[in-house]
């Protein structure tokens, strides 16, 4: 963890954590630690065609499939981040000319297990991708009553119900490279 201030606020930069279980517990300790206000990155695979490894995802709501949420108060409805958090990152990204999709996002703790039949299912309900923590990390911070919000940057894609890996694109590389002044420029909003 790394912790400084800025703007006459306090800050941290914690990760990278991988899964629900272990983002919660990070997340907790935050929490307890007195952080309002959490912006997460990561990665996510897309499950639509319309949307490309390097392509940024705003997600406006989790969809669980991991375990971690059902340990939760209120873990039965989809969890949704903070709509100033989440306007916020929109702007910021619009204001880098960076575009970007906003949707669900699908949670999972078997990253092997993203059968057809699920990807299909999620495709059909309008799911933009699926990653490994955020429906639990919207959900504690509903319960801990805290703001949340995400940026997600394609890593892989799954819309054509066969995996195309991404890791290693320049598209993908670059959006990774742009990221932290995209972020630091959330974080400048919200500390005007």
């Amino acid at each position: 963890m790394y912790q400084g201030r800025w703007a006459d606020e306090d800050i941290a930069v914690v990760g990278p954590m991988m899964g629900a279980p272990y983002a919660v517990m990070i997340l907790e300790k935050l929490i307890v630690l007195g952080a309002q206000r959490i912006l997460f990155f990561g990665w996510c695979g897309s499950i639509q065609q319309r949307v490309a490894i390097g392509d940024f995802v705003v997600p406006h709501r989790g969809v669980s499939e991991e375990g971690t949420s059902a340990h939760y108060p209120g873990h039965d409805s989809d969890p949704i981040p903070s709509g100033a958090l989440v306007r916020a990152i929109e702007k910021s990204l619009l204001a880098h000319g960076v575009s970007s999709q906003t949707g669900a996002v699908w949670s999972t703790d078997a990253p092997y297990r993203e059968t057809r039949e699920k990807v299909l299912l999620f495709q059909h309900q309008g799911v933009l991708a699926v990653e490994m923590e955020l429906s639990a990390l919207f959900t504690v911070a509903r319960f801990r009553q805290v703001e949340i919000g995400a940026l997600l940057v394609v890593s892989d894609e799954l819309g054509s119900l066969s995996w195309k890996p991404g890791f290693t694109t320049k598209k993908f590389k670059r959006s990774c490279e742009i990221a932290p002044q995209i972020l630091r420029s959330i974080c400048q909003m919200l500390t005007e």
